[in-house]
Formats: structure tokens, sequence, C-alpha cells
């Protein structure tokens, strides 16, 4: 089944590497810990779980795509993170800002590497995001 024109014809406003993405996920789950804090500071029960939910949904996210057979590196991000699910189901202001001091070392870490990163996507050396048209074109 062909893509259609008009799909094929819009270009993304940018472009999406690895680490773009993953960056973007710790400052997702980030924003959902600060807004966690900010409920319990107003004892907001309702909106403290939404954004507890919505942390650990992009904490799953992110666990999803760590591939813990490839070393001791990848095991420690997923134990830390698993870490930070634990912190979000206690639901405590003290777990709460654990969590986000981990969420915020880990996203660092990332933001150290992200130009070494995004290069070696470039040149190749890291395996690039399929894109839209091809993932449609392999899955049809």
């Amino acid at each position: 089944m062909p893509i259609p024109a008009a799909y094929k014809s819009q270009e993304p406003s940018t472009t999406w590497t690895r680490i773009e993405m993953l960056l973007a996920l710790y400052n997702k789950a980030i924003e959902h810990l600060d807004d966690s804090l900010r409920s319990l500071a107003q004892n907001d029960v309702a909106t403290n779980v939404l954004q507890r939910t919505r942390a650990a949904t992009v904490i799953v996210a992110i666990r999803s795509g760590i591939l813990t057979e490839y070393g001791d590196i990848p095991s420690k991000i997923d134990q830390l993170c698993e870490y930070v699910q634990q912190c979000i189901a206690d639901g405590s202001r003290e777990r709460i800002e654990s969590a986000r001091g981990v969420m915020s070392t880990l996203r660092e870490g990332f933001e150290g590497i992200r130009t070494d990163a995004n290069a070696m996507e470039r040149s190749g050396e890291i395996k690039s995001i399929p894109t839209p048209e091809s993932t449609f074109e392999s899955v049809c």
C-alpha cells in the first residue's frame, strides 16, 4: 500500500535522534514530578495522583527501551528507574523529591553525551530511529 503523497511531502520541523527522544522523556518525567510536588503542597490529592501516574507512565516508557543485556550501565539505569517507580508509588514528599533527584541526575548525564550521541547517530555508528515511511512500508 503506497503512502499518500500528503504524508510524504511533510517534512518534520526537527529530526528526532535517540538522545533527543530520551532527553524529552526525562524532561517530561521531571515535569510530572514537579507537578506532583506542587499538588502535594496544595493538598490536591486528585492532581497528585494524576501527576504521579503520568510520571510512572513515562518511567515505563524509558525502561522499555533499556537493554539490560548490554552491561552494567544499562542495568544500573534500569535499577535506578525501578527505584524511581517505587518512590512514585510511595507518594510521600520525601520520596517524590528523591525520585526527582534521581531523574535529574540521569538526565544531566545524558545531556552530557548529547553532542557525541547525535554525531554518532548521524555518522551511522548508532542506528538511527526508523522514519515513518520506512516503518510504514516494513509493516505493510
